[in-house]
């Protein structure tokens, strides 16, 4: 069976198998011996393995296309990004072998909640007093909150279909501004009871039943409280993906850089700004990725291709711009960082003006996905919908509120 994506339709189960599997099988390959598999015998075997993670996804799907259907888009297009530097990029640019210890991506992976997270073959130093330890029982309190928090604002956010979305974000006004703050803030909740669960599970599991909350962050961190777009991408936004994009964008196209400017000291801020432009990019590739498997092509070429790329991009342009401001004016002019509250109002306008004016490029493709196909972590989503919505606020909600 066809969907009108030109999806074939398969049971959910059989989805993740073949959506997954190439994962696992990259894994074991990436950290096997070179004296048991050679590089470029390595590299061979690669191939369909990292075709497979990028053919299947947007072939397939099962009858929902739920949150599930997207899970199994973005990160195989992850996991192709990064197996794509182990067994190609380091290989041929850096004249590494195609290997990695498995320590070395444990790190990468809990580095996105984890604090002070070196390289497997580095010594930490542990600073933090013995009276920050706490029980894993204390997370559950935390977890409850960032899931109520979510289902309670994803509950009005499910009310508007695509095309309510596409005329909001068309005009500025009360209700838009609180959409897109919804948006951004149930995702933070989500993301960030995610992140919680994972830290419950590691400090059950692995460390003895308790954690010192001074080596454990949020996945994400109030982005919209940020004075600058660096502050906001580079601290406060989410890190599930950033191994995967400084492997395959970032140090490449540094190391390039480096290379043609013969390492000269003043071409370095060059090769951090074009290379951080590039994580921007493939940022941008990863969601075009998503929204692509979601439409089909037909639609996708017709409506949404570039957007994602757009979005980044212009984010990525003001993040290398902000740091040439910064930079002028505190080394070139000689002058001292201005801290007024003033200034941090005007920069907080900013930020939150560029995020509110650029957030519609971001958001179509996934409106017409459908958000309302988020799944809910709690009952509470029914009950304000019921109790809330319904009775008080039905005209400034969605056409989907029955």
């Amino acid at each position: 069976m066809i969907d009108t994506a030109g999806h074939t339709i398969i049971p959910v189960w059989k989805l993740g198998i073949l959506a997954l599997s190439p994962i696992p099988l990259l894994f074991i390959l990436s950290i096997t011996s070179i004296e048991k598999i050679s590089t470029r015998w390595k590299q061979i075997i690669s191939v369909p393995l990292l075709t497979s993670l990028l053919f299947i996804p947007y072939n397939y799907c099962d009858a929902e296309n739920g949150s599930f259907s997207v899970f199994c888009q973005v990160i195989p297009f992850i996991m192709f990004l990064r197996y794509l530097d182990i067994f190609w990029i380091s290989p041929l640019l850096y004249k590494k072998e195609a290997f990695i210890e498995p320590s070395e991506l444990n790190v990468e992976l809990w580095s996105c909640i984890r604090k002070n997270l070196k390289p497997h073959r580095e010594k930490t130093k542990d600073s933090s007093s013995p009276n920050d330890d706490k029980k894993f029982y204390h997370l559950v309190l935390p977890i409850v909150l960032n899931a109520v928090a979510f289902d309670t604002l994803a509950a009005w956010v499910k009310t508007f279909m695509a095309e309510d979305i596409s005329i909001l974000l068309k005009t500025v006004s009360v209700q838009s501004v609180m959409f897109v703050w919804a948006v951004v803030s149930a995702l933070m909740c989500l993301l960030n009871f995610a992140g919680l669960v994972m830290q419950l599970l590691y400090c059950v599991f692995a460390g003895g039943g308790t954690y010192r909350s001074s080596d454990w962050r949020l996945m994400m961190n109030y982005p919209l409280l940020g004075l600058s777009l660096e502050d906001v991408w580079s601290i406060r936004w989410h890190r599930i993906f950033r191994p995967a994009w400084i492997s395959s964008a970032y140090k490449p196209i540094y190391f390039l850089i480096r290379e043609l400017t013969h390492n000269t000291p003043r071409f370095k801020p060059l090769a951090i700004g074009v290379a951080s432009m590039a994580v921007f990019v493939v940022s941008g590739m990863t969601h075009e990725f998503a929204v692509l498997c979601n439409t089909g092509w037909p639609l996708y070429k017709e409506k949404f291709m570039g957007d994602q790329i757009k979005f980044f991009c212009t984010h990525g342009l003001l993040v290398v711009l902000e740091r040439t401001v910064s930079y002028v004016y505190t080394h070139v002019l000689k002058r001292r960082p201005m801290d007024s509250w003033m200034i941090r109002i005007l920069l907080h306008i900013y930020v939150l003006g560029v995020c509110y004016f650029t957030f519609p490029l971001f958001l179509n493709g996934f409106a017409h996905w459908g958000l309302w196909k988020l799944d809910r972590i709690t009952p509470v989503e029914n009950l304000v919908q019921q109790y809330i919505l319904k009775p008080y606020f039905k005209s400034y909600c969605g056409s989907r509120l029955i």
